[in-house]
């Protein structure tokens, strides 16, 4: 190969890496856009389902009352995450169908702490408030959390 060749190789590459990060930054700056608009930019969590007719996340009526109850029986104190990891599993409609694998105490651990069940999400080290309905309250996740950080109510 000659020099000529390989400059135009090296240079083909780099264009190559080029094009890609560009595209990259525009998805990034896509989802960041639909962030600030209220709309979380991935799969809905566990309790909600994407539409994606009308492109949004709304409650899983097969699940939204079953999460709910969970969350709602945590913050009260009524029951540990085993039982929650254990009841959902039992009642999940996704989990009974094979859908999807049962959950592990460490997801369930997950969802407690996931804001979106108030109305907020993460994305990209930000807080966003989304256009989705709310599951719980703010002070029912302010109880949760404290719950898990073994401060007593």
């Amino acid at each position: 190969m000659t020099n000529n060749q390989n400059n135009t190789n090296q240079n083909y590459f780099n264009f190559e890496h080029l094009e890609q990060q560009i595209r990259s930054a525009q998805v990034s700056r896509a989802l960041m856009f639909k962030a600030y608009r209220g709309e979380f930019p991935g799969k809905a969590p566990i309790g909600y389902v994407n539409n994606v007719i009308a492109k949004q996340i709304v409650p899983d009526l097969k699940s939204w009352t079953i999460v709910k109850e969970a969350l709602e029986n945590y913050a009260a104190g009524k029951v540990t995450i085993g039982w929650i990891t254990r009841f959902l599993n039992e009642k999940l409609p996704s989990v009974q169908q094979g859908e999807r694998k049962p959950l592990t105490k460490s997801q369930v651990n997950a969802v407690l702490q996931n804001p979106f069940y108030t109305g907020r999400f993460t994305f990209q080290g930000r807080m966003f408030y989304g256009k989705h309905k709310p599951m719980i309250t703010e002070k029912i996740f302010d109880k949760i959390q404290r719950r898990l950080e073994g401060v007593k109510m």
